[in-house]
This record gives structure tokens, C-alpha cells and sequence, in this order.
């Protein structure tokens, strides 16, 4: 038999002596608990510096954490991202996620509007919440910016350990403010048999914190992905609403002028499912709106308790 507890409900395990830090657990890009992109958010992070948000980033070690801090419009706070190894400028599962923390914390319901200030500039995102379900769709502050890859078809088939000729055509780097190697890949065989190594990534890409690589495939309608990050400090992420805005702008290249919606399934490979929705107009080739929307699970808060002092940092 467990042990019980000598706690009653009303004690709590910590008593701060410093700071005290609440944040948020959210699953994103989910509607399953389980399921979908870890992300913390830390609802009121003011008087944090840079050096203090990367340490706790790197303490939760999750694929990305999330500071926000009071802008001038309660519904346009500023917001820091933080993988545990570097800050990014912008990425899609905070977005959502934070933004959707934000709506709860308010008690929003419906649907509300948020601009969230991050390093790339303003993303407008909407908020909906419905019978306990939340979701956000955001639009992107940067429409997608693509070129030809400076890595070889074969160097990066190389870094994920897959036949050359289990590439569709040449690698495109693309960005809506974080960037990425989009890869095509022939069939969801290979995409699933992908796995990327180490040390021929260093050989090929090095600590280059600007390829990130996204792999994809295509059934019908539906679009399959895998993204790894070796140089940002994630292995493999679950879901990437950035990358998928990024598709965006590679699949233009390719389509009539129009209004296209595409449903992206990432992280069965990882155990972690993930739904994502990306909605984007196409005019002469090029991506002109670029929207990501999904949903999210709150899985629960926690805190720290920090001896931090006048913005002094311990390592």
C-alpha cells in the first residue's frame, strides 16, 4: 500500500521565500490529453530578464516556453519564446497556446481577439471557446519568404537517414519568422523511417540555428509531417504551426491562384498525435494570407519559487 500523505488539501508543498512564478501546462494542437505539443506559459513573467526566462526554459525542458509580460492594451501582451537552448522569434504552437492560456485566465468566453507582441512583430490571434473546447487561429506578422535550399537533395537525405530517392524534388528553405528546410518526401513509409543523425547533421548543417528541418508528405487532401531541430535543442517536435505556416509559402509555388485549406497530422511517430490548420490564398505563386489555427488542453499549473533579486540570475 502507498504511503499517505501527512499534507491536508489546504497545505502546499512550497513556501516561497523569493519570487514566486506561477505558469500553465498546455498540450496544443489537441483536443486529447496526452496529446499534441508540451508548452508552458508563465501568465505573468514581468521583471524577468532574458538570461532568468532561458534558465527556467531550460529547467522545464520543454520544446518551447512561453514569458508574457504586460504590453499597453491588456489584450496585446508581450511575449517571449524560449526553446531549452536559445530564444526564437516566433512560433506557432505558443501562439496558440499562450494565447489560449491568456482567454482562460480571463474567463473568456466565446470568442475574443489578442495580439500577441513578439520578437517578429504583431500576431493577431482569435480565441474560441465552446462547451469547454478551446481554440485559436492566428495570422502570421511575416507572409512566408522562400528560396532554394543551400543543402543538397542528397546531404539532407543524408541527415535523416533516407535514400536520396525517397525525396520528391529539391529542398526549398522557407519562413514566416522562424525558418526551415522543407522537404518533400514520396510516402508516409519514409517519412515514418526518418530519423535524423546526429553527427552527420553536424557534418552538413552544424549549429546553423536557421535549418530546422521540415519533412512532409502528401495523401490526397491531407498533408503528413515530421520536424526535427537539432540545432534549436529539440530532437523532434510534435506539432510546428511556424513550419506549417512556412508550407505555406512552399506549396504556392506549385498552385492556382485561389483559397486553399490544408489539414496537417504530426507526431504519430512520436505517440504524441497532433492536428493542425492551415489556411492560405495563392496569388501569382506566392502566399498572400497566411492563417494556423488548432486547438489546445490545459493539463495543469504549477510554481516556482525563485531567490531572484534585482534581476540577479543563478546558475
Amino acid at each position: 500500500m502507498p504511503e499517505q500523505s501527512n499534507l491536508s488539501s489546504n497545505e502546499t508543498l512550497l513556501v516561497c521565500q523569493g519570487k514566486s512564478l506561477r505558469y500553465l501546462l498546455l498540450d496544443v494542437f489537441t483536443d486529447q490529453v496526452f496529446g499534441g505539443n508540451q508548452l508552458a506559459v508563465f501568465p505573468d513573467a514581468n521583471g524577468l530578464n532574458v538570461s532568468q526566462m532561458q534558465q527556467l526554459a531550460c529547467e522545464l525542458n520543454l520544446a518551447e516556453t512561453t514569458f508574457v509580460q504586460s504590453g499597453e492594451h491588456g489584450q496585446s501582451p508581450r511575449v517571449y519564446i524560449f526553446t531549452p537552448a536559445c530564444e526564437v522569434d516566433f512560433a506557432g504552437h505558443p501562439t496558440i497556446g499562450t494565447a489560449i492560456a491568456l482567454g482562460y485566465l480571463t474567463h473568456s468566453e466565446g470568442t475574443s481577439q489578442w495580439t500577441l507582441l513578439e520578437n517578429v512583430g504583431p500576431v493577431p490571434v482569435q480565441v474560441t471557446q465552446d462547451n469547454q473546447r478551446w481554440w485559436a487561429q492566428f495570422e502570421v506578422a511575416q507572409l512566408p519568404q522562400v528560396r532554394t535550399s543551400e543543402h543538397t537533395l542528397a546531404q539532407l537525405a543524408s541527415v535523416v537517414s533516407l535514400p536520396e530517392s525517397a525525396l520528391l524534388s529539391e529542398p526549398c528553405w522557407s519562413s514566416c519568422g522562424l525558418p526551415f528546410e522543407v522537404i518533400e518526401l514520396s510516402s508516409r513509409q519514409a517519412l515514418a523511417q526518418a530519423v535524423a543523425d546526429g553527427s552527420r547533421w553536424q557534418q552538413v548543417i552544424g549549429d546553423d540555428p536557421n535549418a530546422s528541418l521540415y519533412l512532409f508528405c502528401r495523401e490526397g487532401e491531407q498533408i503528413f509531417a515530421r520536424m526535427f531541430g537539432i540545432a534549436v535543442g529539440i530532437t523532434e517536435d510534435p506539432a510546428t504551426g511556424s513550419a506549417a505556416a512556412a508550407l505555406a509559402g512552399v506549396l504556392a509555388l506549385s498552385l492556382e491562384d485561389g483559397e486553399y485549406t490544408v489539414a496537417i497530422t504530426q507526431g504519430v511517430e512520436m505517440g504524441r498525435p497532433s492536428q493542425i490548420k492551415l489556411c492560405f490564398s495563392v496569388r501569382a505563386g506566392q502566399a498572400v494570407r497566411v492563417s494556423v489555427g488548432g486547438s489546445a488542453v490545459l493539463m495543469g499549473e504549477g510554481q516556482f519559487c525563485l531567490p531572484w533579486n534585482d534581476g540577479v540570475s543563478y546558475v
